[in-house]
């Protein structure tokens, strides 16, 4: 099964069981969702633009308010031993992790807080972005250079490292 988070005007979860060929709504309702990713016992979980996670253990049909983040969060991924990973708006790319469901969240290392704010703009996670065989994260910033990106790395631990860029 695929789950996508929508940013439509009311916030959907989207489903396809056949490989994207059809798609259905969840029973998700709730404020714009930045994120989604299951955990390997498929429990699924939800950042939401108002900074609540969200969590569904039946599949998307219901929802739960888990807690929030500290920052709008941009997205949403897990690594190997389900710790839920998510990077906010924030001058710094503050990343947050959760190590217990979305129960809590703390600091997880500024992914470019060696960057001026010329060269970023909004850090922006994209999904799937960890490599579960070696529990890489990795995070591109939107940045203001109309060329160009950044890719940062972290190993699980909070800190960072910039290991490419490449062109638009």
């Amino acid at each position: 099964t695929i789950f996508m988070a929508t940013e439509t005007s009311n916030g959907r979860i989207i489903k396809s069981t056949d490989q994207g060929a059809s798609w259905s709504t969840v029973g998700y309702s709730g404020y714009y969702p930045r994120g989604i990713v299951a955990n390997k016992q498929g429990t699924l979980f939800v950042v939401q633009e108002n900074n609540q996670t969200k969590k569904s253990v039946d599949g998307g049909a219901n929802w739960i308010g888990v807690a929030n983040v500290p920052a709008t969060p941009r997205g949403l991924t897990s690594d190997a031993n389900d710790y839920l990973y998510t990077v906010c708006e924030t001058n710094s790319g503050q990343v947050y992790r959760s190590t217990n469901d979305g129960a809590s969240w703390s600091a997880h290392g500024n992914a470019f807080q060696n960057y001026s704010p010329q060269q970023q703009r909004n850090p922006i996670m994209y999904d799937p972005i960890v490599a579960n065989a070696s529990n890489y994260v990795y995070v591109i910033p939107e940045t203001n250079n109309p060329d160009q990106d950044y890719i940062f790395r972290s190993t699980g631990s909070t800190s960072w490292s910039h290991i490419g860029s490449f062109k638009r």
